[in-house]
């Protein structure tokens, strides 16, 4: 019993800190969504296009932050119901059962917490799916591939490079720290929905770099390449809304396991990129969740594993050859 004690209260101090991880993330994404807000699409500051598309990852992962915290908040209130019943089972002259006592009505954060897990993510991912599908519409006739004549939601060259250019790098600065920081961290049972939230800072520090090479090439009047990164994460993007919308239909359909740690609305794609142990063993991670059995350890993606980087040299030199003739 007393060793039982000091893992619930371990569990417990992690839970604690996933909610002030949770609460930074929230702040800090807020914070970086309502600049970009401000600074391109309202006050036309910015100038380009791809700052403008930089408030969809931040979004998204402000998204990702609140329901990490609301999952942490329901996790820590679930440990100390089951606290409060080892100290109930501790009491000799109680006459309440072991039944009983995890019948109590008093205990009800472990089902709030089953009833979330099973509902809100799929809930979430349809709506982050929905409004990311609007959004590329809009951006498609308005920011991408505009006509001359249409309303441009941002001017076509910044006012001033340079300070656009030191933007742009502390809102990379800071959103890859905290990335790096949660997709490290989210390895820890209680961290693991932090792992989105740590892909979308990723891919915002990502677009952030994007519009900083646009704007140093700007300061010293070279051609920006400000029209190819747009298309690049235009097209990111809506890749990654196609693939919320299977997530959302192919979790009705995908075998379930004993334990369900990986929220609905998590990219597979990004997760490729930014979980620890290389893109591989992210692939298998990614198949043995979806089947719902270890796909990896078959001897199918054992063999594909070892022959997929011989093969993609092969096809590499092959195209060269054939260039040749």
């Amino acid at each position: 019993m007393p060793n039982e004690n000091n893992n619930l209260t371990a569990v417990l101090e992690r839970a604690g800190l996933a909610v002030k991880l949770s609460i930074v993330s929230c702040v800090l994404s807020a914070v970086l969504s309502i600049i970009i807000l401000l600074a391109g699409p309202v006050y036309e500051w910015a100038g380009f296009a791809s700052f403008t598309l930089a408030l969809i990852p931040f979004t998204i992962a402000f998204i990702c932050s609140l329901m990490a915290l609301a999952h942490s908040v329901l996790t820590e209130k679930a440990i100390r119901d089951e606290e409060e019943k080892i100290i109930l089972q501790k009491r000799k002259e109680s006459k309440l059962s072991l039944l009983e006592i995890s019948e109590d009505v008093r205990f009800t954060a472990g089902r709030t917490l089953l009833n979330f897990e099973k509902y809100i993510p799929s809930t979430v991912a349809a709506l982050m799916a929905i409004i990311l599908a609007v959004v590329l519409v809009y951006l498609w006739s308005s920011l991408v591939f505009r006509p001359t004549d249409a309303v441009t939601l941002v001017a076509s060259v910044p006012k001033q490079p340079i300070i656009l250019a030191f933007l742009s790098a502390m809102c990379a600065a800071f959103s890859l720290f905290l990335g790096i920081f949660l997709a490290g961290q989210s390895h820890v049972i209680e961290f693991r929905w932090l792992r989105p939230i740590g892909a979308w800072m990723l891919a915002g520090a990502l677009v952030m770099c994007f519009t900083l090479i646009s704007s140093l090439l700007a300061q010293f009047e070279f051609q920006t390449w400000d029209s190819f990164f747009t298309r690049i994460t235009y097209f990111a993007l809506a890749v990654l809304c196609v693939e919320l919308v299977f997530s959302f239909i192919s979790e009705f359909y995908r075998p379930r396991n004993q334990m369900e740690d990986r929220p609905v609305y998590e990219s597979r794609l990004l997760s490729l990129f930014t979980e620890p142990g290389g893109i591989m063993r992210n692939i298998a991670d990614s198949l043995d969740y979806q089947f719902g059995f270890k796909v990896s350890k078959t001897w199918i993606f054992g063999f594909f594993e070892r022959a997929v980087l011989p093969a993609i040299l092969l096809w590499v030199l092959l195209f060269w050859i054939f260039t040749i003739v």
